[in-house]
């Protein structure tokens, strides 16, 4: 995990507690909701200005390539007028299988 997302982690994660706790879609939210709620106010926290750092969370991008079960991957951009390829943060959801056949490299 990169330092600046696991200080931001650690900074604002009662945020997103929150948040969560207020909304009454919970159960409705599809995986890419989640990742975009959670970045929203994990690391678009407002520290970083409107766009120096910020992710285009409306850029978001995900790959699916499950079914039952699988991995989504999420590409997210930073703000910038067109980001090169190191200017994106990856992340991934597993789902549908038990954690003893999930690995992390």
């Amino acid at each position: 995990m990169l330092k600046i997302i696991k200080d931001k982690w650690n900074k604002n994660e009662s945020l997103l507690r929150t948040a969560l706790a207020e909304g009454s879609k919970f159960n409705c939210y599809q995986y890419m909701d989640m990742v975009k709620l959670a970045f929203s106010f994990i690391f678009n926290d407002g520290t970083l200005g409107n766009y120096e750092g910020a992710l285009d969370l409306d850029g978001l991008t995900e790959i699916d390539d499950g079914d039952y079960q699988g991995t989504l991957l999420y590409l997210i951009p930073f703000k910038t007028y067109q980001p090169a390829e190191y200017e994106y943060l990856m992340t991934y959801v597993g789902y549908g299988y038990p954690d003893e056949h999930h690995q992390t490299l």
